[in-house]
């Protein structure tokens, strides 16, 4: 995957959800993620980077865990919010 791909998804991503300054955006070590325009395009957003160690499935884990965790808890909210319109 070509590195101008995922800056093209970032700013997607930037104008679709309006992060706050600070917010982090996790990545492996692919080489579209270490380029130098990936990296400046999160600085000029405002965001941080963060990756994992090398060789280490641990991190990659815990952050695709976090992520399940969430959408888990979203989906049951909309489940619950459906029901109680449906109710209504």
């Amino acid at each position: 995957m070509r590195s101008e791909r995922v800056v093209d998804a970032v700013q997607m991503a930037i104008w679709r959800r309006h992060p706050a300054p600070g917010a982090i955006v996790h990545a492996d070590r692919g080489s579209q993620y270490t380029s130098w325009i990936f990296g400046h395009r999160l600085r000029q957003a405002g965001l941080l980077g963060s990756m994992g160690r090398v060789a280490s499935s641990v991190d990659n884990t815990m952050m695709e865990s976090f992520c399940r965790a969430c959408s888990v808890s979203c989906s049951t909210a909309a489940v619950r919010l459906c029901h109680t319109e449906d109710s209504a």
